[in-house]
């Protein structure tokens, strides 16, 4: 070999080298920018009281095309990006919870699902009869109490990482459901909710 293939080789495998520290670096301060945005997004549920506990599902999930919605102020690149980015995630972050909110593993979440109720509803419910998160699915056998399942999508960033925007869907039983994109920005290294859009309801 030459030595100029061999200082070939050797810029070359410096530049990876680089390459991979800046990536690993990128990643970091994603990870970290990640869990602020979804810990304040979550604050909104540690703010209310009425409806019982919050089960967060660890699995994030970003709107199908059926609860997309048309939110005025949030664009379709913003929506794709969230989409993509959820679906390449395996799990939230850990540690954004509050006391309200607890996280649970989604294989945990989606066992109680498939499970039947130990004691099943009967339909059509009498009027003012409080239809259960999965009626005549074991979730309410798994985790009494729970007043609203909580899903939250990852966040997608503005090209300045001064701006994110957060997608969730809440479900508190029967036709009690609704989602909603939440624009954040970052004022002095803190994450803060500017806006709330509402996407669809049921």
């Amino acid at each position: 070999m030459t030595r100029m293939a061999r200082m070939l080789l050797v810029a070359v495998a410096a530049l990876s080298i680089s390459k991979i520290a800046h990536s690993d670096q990128a990643t970091a301060v994603d990870t970290k920018a990640d869990k602020a945005v979804l810990a304040a997004v979550v604050s909104l549920q540690c703010e209310g009281k009425g409806r019982g506990r919050v089960l967060l599902s660890s699995k994030p999930l970003a709107p199908d095309a059926m609860h997309e919605g048309h939110p005025d102020g949030v664009t379709s690149d913003q929506s794709a990006g969230l989409r993509s980015r959820t679906e390449a995630t395996v799990a939230l972050p850990k540690d954004i919870e509050c006391p309200r909110v607890r996280v649970v593993p989604y294989a945990k979440l989606k066992a109680a699902f498939d499970r039947p109720a130990k004691h099943p509803m009967e339909f059509p419910v009498p009027a003012g009869v409080r239809i259960p998160i999965g009626a005549n699915t074991g979730f309410t056998d798994t985790f009494p109490g729970i007043g609203v399942l909580l899903r939250l999508s990852m966040p997608v960033y503005s090209e300045t990482k001064d701006t994110a925007v957060v997608y969730f869907s809440e479900d508190c039983g029967g036709l009690c459901a609704h989602g909603e994109y939440v624009q954040l920005e970052r004022v002095k290294d803190r994450w803060r909710v500017v806006r709330r859009i509402e996407a669809w309801t049921s």
